[in-house]
């Protein structure tokens, strides 16, 4: 066989070899089936009042397998991330679901929400959000930011996009005793601890239900009359 012959020998090998290989390596390139994970963001209480307002992050996502995983455990494959914002009272112990936000196209990745401001002058008590995430895949792309405004009452459904939080809203209050008077403290998690100027000590009163995402209350208490 000449040299040419062997060379053309060679090149259907290497093609029949790759074409055989083909399949398997696909296989190996694969994902897990779509499953859901909620992170409680943070929690705010409202000034001078036994509720306070949380932020939930659900996130649909697929865990890498096979070759997908190689060599470090892979990136998951996120399919729809959302948060939630809920309203919790803690005398009642009742939860209202006051907004979702989806995670808008342009952001790609580190998709947030967080409560940065409580208003509760005027007629219409009102919670902020920041919201943001990156343009891209990683944590060096530009980031986007949105300030949201939720009414309390009486749009309970819709996150307005506003371009400052006003002076009359309180901010995240710092750690420490309780300062007196009409006041709720809360420690947020999976499950969420409070504690007022009527009960001081920290109790467990709500958490996140780990199928669904919602908030869900620990105990219901007789309606305050």
């Amino acid at each position: 066989m000449t040299s040419a012959g062997r060379g053309r020998s060679f090149v259907r090998l290497a093609i029949a070899i790759a074409l055989l290989l083909a399949p398997l390596a696909l296989s190996g390139c694969t994902y897990g089936p779509p499953t859901w994970h909620h992170r409680v963001m943070n929690a705010m209480a409202q000034p001078r009042e036994h509720r306070f307002a949380v932020v939930v992050l659900s996130t649909q996502s697929r865990a890498p397998r096979g070759l997908t995983a190689f060599p470090d455990g892979g990136k998951a494959l996120i399919l729809r991330e959302t948060a939630k914002l809920w309203l919790c009272d803690s005398d009642r112990g009742t939860v209202r679901r006051m907004s979702r936000i989806e995670r808008p196209k342009s952001v790609r990745s580190g998709y947030s929400g967080w409560v940065v401001g409580w208003d509760s002058a005027g007629d219409y008590r009102s919670i902020y959000l920041d919201v943001r995430g990156h343009a891209g895949e990683t944590s060096d792309t530009k980031v986007l930011r949105w300030l949201l405004k939720v009414e309390v009452g009486p749009d309970t459904s819709r996150a307005m996009a506003v371009s400052f939080i006003p002076s009359t809203a309180a901010q995240l209050p710092g750690t420490g005793p309780l300062r007196g008077g009409r006041e709720l403290q809360i420690s947020a998690g999976d499950t969420m601890r409070v504690r007022t100027d009527t009960e001081p000590e920290w109790r467990p009163r709500f958490y996140v239900d780990r199928e669904s995402g919602n908030v869900v209350p620990l105990e219901r208490l007789a309606p305050v009359r």
